[in-house]
């Protein structure tokens, strides 16, 4: 692992063949947020965000990776939640295996 948390190249490039765009830092350190007020049911806060991530927020909700419940609770689609989840785990958990090739076993 590279470091906690950080955007390094292979990582970047995952991240920008799925979402068809640049991806930054910045939205990275994001993402455990927005996970963590899905899985609470709680509203994103804009008092708890920078401007800079309430325009990242913005942009997934024009792309429709987040659909917003009024007035500010945010629900990811099912398929922007597995690549949160995927990215999440390779950039801030160790794991024992290559988690972008993992065989399957059977």
């Amino acid at each position: 692992m590279k470091g906690r948390g950080m955007l390094y190249e292979e990582l970047k490039q995952k991240a920008e063949a799925y979402l068809g765009r640049e991806f930054t830092q910045k939205e990275l350190r994001l993402y455990p947020y927005i996970v963590d007020c899905a899985l609470n049911s709680r509203r994103i806060e804009r008092s708890k965000t920078h401007e800079e991530e309430q325009d990242i927020i913005s942009m997934l909700e024009k792309e429709g990776r987040l659909y917003r419940e009024y007035p500010s609770y945010m629900h990811p689609t099912r398929e922007f939640w597995m690549f949160m989840c995927e990215i999440l785990g390779y950039s801030y958990v160790e794991i024992a295996e290559d988690f972008f090739e993992v065989e399957q076993k059977g």
